[in-house]
């Protein structure tokens, strides 16, 4: 009779240095069909990605209702467009370059 094993390990194995350099666990299965689901790594990743997310979307409503009016009021683009420096030489090229550049990727998938 053989006796079927389920072997825990993390990370990848490498050949290189042992044969299981990172077995944890072996644990006695009724069949070699027996496919082990795990639970905890599904349900963490979710919801890490899930607060990845939710981090994010904070992240842009801030930006969006907070960050983008201020810097609205200080008129930062006309300061610097007015500006006869060389600063507002670079401040027009960066804003003519990146800006096309941008508008031109949104109409792509």
């Amino acid at each position: 009779d053989p006796i079927w094993v389920v072997v825990t390990h993390y990370g990848w194995r490498i050949e290189l240095f042992s044969m299981f350099p990172n077995a944890v666990e072996v644990r006695q299965v009724d069949s070699p069909d027996y496919t082990p689901i795990p639970w905890f790594n599904i349900v963490f990743l979710t919801l890490l990605a899930g607060l990845l997310f939710y981090l994010w979307r904070l992240w842009r409503r801030f930006v969006e209702n907070r960050w983008q009016p201020f810097m609205r009021r200080l008129e930062l683009d006309e300061r610097f467009e007015n500006a006869s420096n060389g600063i507002a030489q670079v401040w027009r090229w960066l804003k003519a370059n990146v800006h096309d550049r941008k508008s031109g990727l949104k109409g792509r998938p």
